[in-house]
């Protein structure tokens, strides 16, 4: 019964809220406080905030949010691997 409830709350969210609840958890960490904001500003549009919704990938929706937030820069965590050639 709860589950039910749950899913029918969740249903019932707007793709600005669903899209914002994504930034903040997916990004906040990895934007600047100005990003984060000029994020959250393109998000605010619903039919952007529907597409960045969809994207089923984190790498989709970085490459979306640094298309339609100009000039917006993403902090990756990547892992670095050095190779040594010996001779």
């Amino acid at each position: 019964m709860l589950a039910a409830i749950n899913r029918s709350i969740e249903a019932r969210k707007s793709n600005i809220v669903k899209a914002t609840e994504i930034l903040a958890e997916e990004y906040y960490g990895r934007l600047s406080e100005v990003d984060f904001g000029r994020a959250t500003d393109v998000l605010s549009d619903e039919v952007k905030a529907s597409v960045f919704v969809s994207l089923p990938l984190t790498a989709m929706k970085d490459k979306w949010l640094e298309r339609h937030a100009k000039g917006l820069l993403i902090w990756y965590r990547f892992s670095y691997v050095i190779l040594f050639c010996i001779q």
